[in-house]
C-alpha cells in the first residue's frame, strides 16, 4: 500500500481549520495571508489555496487584496445542521447496533470521556470539555464503515467547536445536559434499543440547540 502524502496546501488548510475549530481564529478579526503563512510555517501560495477551499466550504468570507474573515453562523444555519448531524447520528447509532460490534474495553473508553468531560465542565474548561466529546465521537464512529457519513458528522462537530467551549465557560449547567445525553446514547447502544437512540439523539438536538443560542445571545 502506497502511503499517501499531505500537500502544503493539506497541511495548512488542517491548520486553519482546526484553529477555526478551536475559536483561536476569532469571528469578526481580519487575518493576512502573510500572518497566517508566517504562524504555520508554510509560504503564501498553499495558504492562500487552503482559504480558498474554506471560502467554498462556506467557512470563510475572502476580502481581495486585504485577508479572510471567519463567517459567523446564524440560528438558523445552527439549527439545520443540527438537523442534519442527529439524523446521521441515528444512522451512525443503529450500524453500531446492527453490527454488535461495541466491546467491553469500547464501553469504558466512554465512560471514561464522558466523566471527563463532566470534571472539564465542573472546572469550566471548555477546551477540554471539547476534546474529551471528541474522543467519545472517535471511540463510536470508530464502528461505523460509512465514509460519507462519518466525513459529513465530522464536518458538522468542527461548526460548533468554537461555541461549545464559550458555552461550558458561560453556561456549565447546560454544558452538563449534554455529557448526560452522551451516556444516555451509550446505554442505548448496549441496550441495543433504536427507539431510545432516536428519542435521545432528538432530545440532545434540542439540548445543543439551547446552549448554541445562548452564546450566540451573550
Amino acid at each position: 500500500m502506497v502511503k499517501k502524502f499531505m500537500t502544503k496546501t493539506e497541511f495548512a488548510y488542517n491548520e486553519i481549520k482546526d484553529k477555526i475549530g478551536q475559536g483561536i481564529y476569532k469571528i469578526h478579526n481580519l487575518y493576512t495571508i502573510v500572518d497566517v503563512a508566517n504562524e504555520i510555517g508554510v509560504s503564501r501560495t498553499p495558504v492562500s489555496g487552503a482559504i480558498k477551499i474554506l471560502e467554498s466550504e462556506g467557512y470563510v468570507t475572502i476580502y481581495p487584496g486585504v485577508g479572510f474573515r471567519i463567517k459567523d453562523l446564524s440560528l438558523s444555519e445552527i439549527k439545520e445542521s443540527l438537523l442534519i448531524s442527529g439524523a446521521l447520528e441515528i444512522v451512525a447509532m443503529d450500524y453500531i447496533i446492527d453490527s454488535n460490534m461495541i466491546s467491553e474495553s469500547k464501553k469504558r473508553l466512554c465512560n471514561e470521556y464522558v466523566e471527563n468531560s463532566m470534571k472539564a465542565i465542573k472546572t469550566r474548561d471548555g477546551k477540554s470539555y471539547v476534546e474529551c466529546a471528541d474522543r467519545y465521537h472517535e471511540v463510536l464512529y470508530d464502528m461505523v464503515d460509512l465514509p460519507s457519513v462519518k466525513n459529513i458528522l465530522a464536518d458538522h462537530t468542527f461548526l460548533h467547536k468554537s461555541l461549545y467551549i464559550e458555552g461550558v465557560n458561560k453556561f456549565p449547567d447546560d454544558a452538563n445536559e449534554l455529557a448526560i445525553d452522551h451516556l444516555k446514547i451509550l446505554e442505548a447502544i448496549i441496550e441495543k434499543n433504536k427507539k431510545k437512540i432516536r428519542d435521545v439523539i432528538e432530545e440532545h438536538e434540542l439540548h445543543c440547540y439551547i446552549i448554541l443560542e445562548k452564546v450566540l445571545e451573550s
